[in-house]
């Protein structure tokens, strides 16, 4: 089971835990969870893998469009295997007016960055990629007019916001991270949604480990880097019956930046793919997503969760 895989669609508390396992909402999981306001879901973190960008995405995810304060920590104890893992987040929102919130967030993390073979750690080394420790703090603003976060109708949404990690907070580097995330929701028809998403990440003076990287369906966090990255999307959302449904998307995410710090060897990443749902909650809009995403030099993705990708 992955990050992905639903396990119980609910915020619950952890009633046990032990011998391997968990105890929650009168269920059992052996293994590790991942416990986020959308709900628990199995992990697949084990002291024997490192942790990287991918596969604390969906946290991260979580904490940006969540209207109000979030604050994440983490942490490894298990020193013994070569992990001292710790990272925190925190942000507060405060709504000026209507749909408009402005705020501050923070961060702190170290990670390790290493590849699947002895090749793939010679290459990270030759771009410069190693291990980073961060900090940094920084303003947002968001606006959100949706009907809905999780199964919107229509409205749309903006969230503008900066990291500035600074040594003197603590962190390996100096340099400045820049966010612009805008998505709209438009009705038609008997039920159908038209979606769009246009998504930018600059870099100033970042590291290799730090730099902006291709944010789509199909493609790994992180496999691609450059100082800067933008992308689009759409995607029709199709209402077949009450329960039942269908989603086509395609996009485009453009690297580009001083050509001696991409990663990559290509501007632009292309992406397309289909999938199904099915409305577990009508009234709730709460529903279950099964996508299935192509990309280029063969990337792909299949992906199963709770609500939509975005």
């Amino acid at each position: 089971m992955t990050s992905d895989d639903p396990h119980l669609p609910q915020a619950a508390a952890i009633e046990a835990y032990g011998k391997g396992g968990f105890r929650f909402a009168e269920m059992s999981h052996r293994g590790s969870i991942l416990c986020l306001p959308s709900g628990i879901y199995g992990w697949e973190a084990t002291v024997e893998q490192p942790f990287t960008g991918e596969r604390l995405l969906k946290v991260f995810e979580e904490a940006e469009s969540y209207k109000g304060t979030s604050l994440i920590i983490a942490f490894a104890h298990c020193i013994a295997h070569g992990y001292d893992l710790k990272a925190g987040l925190a942000r507060y929102l405060y709504r000026v007016t209507g749909n408009w919130f402005i705020g501050a967030q923070g961060n702190a993390a170290n990670y390790q960055v290493l590849g699947d073979s002895a090749q793939d750690d010679l290459v990270l080394e030759t771009l410069g990629v190693r291990a980073l420790t961060s900090a940094a703090i920084g303003g947002v603003g968001m606006y959100d007019s949706r009907d809905n976060p999780d199964m919107p109708k229509g409205g749309w949404y903006l969230n503008v916001n900066n990291l500035a990690y600074r040594e003197a907070l603590g962190g390996s580097a100096t340099y400045d991270a820049y966010r612009v995330d805008w998505r709209g929701f438009w009705s038609h028809g008997r039920g159908h949604v038209l979606g769009f998403r246009q998504y930018n990440w600059f870099t100033h003076d970042a590291p290799a480990a730090a730099l902006a990287t291709v944010v789509l369906r199909g493609y790994k966090f992180g496999e691609y880097l450059a100082p800067y990255m933008s992308s689009f999307e759409a995607e029709e959302r199709l209402s077949f019956s009450a329960r039942w449904g269908a989603t086509l998307f395609a996009g485009v995410a453009g690297l580009y930046g001083e050509r001696g710090a991409v990663s990559a060897n290509r501007d632009f990443y292309p992406t397309g793919g289909a999938g199904i749902h099915f409305v577990i909650k009508p009234a709730q809009r709460m529903l279950v997503n099964f996508e299935y995403a192509q990309g280029v030099e063969g990337n792909h993705g299949v992906y199963l969760k709770f609500g939509y990708a975005w």
